[in-house]
């Protein structure tokens, strides 16, 4: 029921079956009727429509690394590998490894595997760029980022602070750095006893800034004191150290000591005196001959029952 000189009658939509040419034409037969009352066929010219159908571009590459196998993590291995993954048809691939973000490899075939690794890169964020090859066409490219901390932490010097009280004292380790690119993750400590084998290694105790020394039995110690960053690099930085001892603690304070031990046992010799001389024994007097009348009442009350079943039986018999 459409009058008029030049409409859309209809669309068509066609799927790509493969790349190649393709050829869509309306067919001599073909007619477009006019609404006339007569069903005029006005359809006189027929066209044809010639296409090219190019393959659709790859996606970029799924990479993966064994050596840095996450993005967003510091490691201190400078000879990276990585490895991506073969879409079917993909024939070969171009990629670049620079320090920019969003570098596009060029359109010049590299590689046909897939894996690629480097040595000996510098520290500092490095991109790994790489895009595919499909049916001559070249893809999206895909960025994976490498973070590389080959070094560690700066050197410092921890320092011993003495804390005396009025009856003892105690000896703080403290300690700070700072690293350059990954940062600084935590600290750990670890001490030597100086007057036994020095061949034997410390046992080291993850630890924080003022670190309160054990109280050795000697005082003569080296302690360790060791950094490591997020890319587990390690910097150790060590200091002589005389710090409290037990035998030492004993002979400063040895007359404090004295007059304790002595108060201590005066108090208790009072204290013994009190309880057994005076109301703990005379409680225990007097609990005692209570008891003992109790007793005495229960055994006079057994003989006048033994006595009494004795007659008893006289009289029966």
């Amino acid at each position: 029921g459409i009058t008029t000189e030049s409409g859309l009658l209809t669309t068509i939509t066609f799927k790509a079956k493969a790349s190649g040419r393709a050829v869509i034409e309306v067919l001599p037969s073909s007619k477009i009727l006019a609404n006339d009352g007569l069903g005029t066929n006005i359809l006189n010219k027929f066209d044809r429509g010639i296409y090219t159908i190019k393959p659709r571009p790859p996606e970029g590459p799924r990479v993966f690394s064994q050596t840095h196998r996450f993005e967003n993590e510091w490691y201190n291995n400078n000879s990276p590998v990585l490895t991506w993954e073969r879409d079917p048809d993909v024939t070969d691939f171009s990629f670049e490894l620079d320090n920019k973000p969003s570098t596009i490899p060029d359109n010049v075939a590299e590689i046909e595997d897939t894996v690629k690794s480097y040595e000996n890169l510098g520290d500092g964020l490095w991109y790994f760029h790489i895009k595919a090859r499909k049916e001559g066409v070249w893809g999206s490219a895909t960025h994976f980022l490498l973070h590389i901390d080959t070094t560690p932490p700066n050197h410092f010097t921890p320092k011993i602070e003495l804390l005396t009280a009025a009856v003892s004292s105690r000896a703080l380790v403290t300690f700070f750095t700072t690293d350059t690119l990954s940062g600084v993750d935590h600290y750990e400590v670890g001490i030597i006893d100086k007057t036994k084998s020095l061949t034997e290694l410390p046992a080291f105790v993850e630890a924080q800034s003022p670190y309160p020394l054990p109280v050795f039995t000697s005082g003569d110690l080296k302690v360790i004191v060791r950094a490591i960053d997020r890319a587990d690099n390690i910097r150790d930085e060590s200091i002589e150290a005389q710090v409290p001892s037990i035998l030492a603690f004993i002979r400063s304070n040895l007359e404090l000591i004295i007059i304790a031990i002595l108060a201590i046992t005066l108090a208790s010799i009072m204290i013994i005196h009190y309880l057994f001389g005076h109301k703990f024994i005379n409680r225990f007097k007097r609990a005692y001959r209570i008891f003992k009348k109790y007793q005495s009442e229960d055994q006079s009350e057994d003989q006048n029952e033994i006595k009494n079943e004795i007659e008893n039986r006289e009289r029966r018999y």
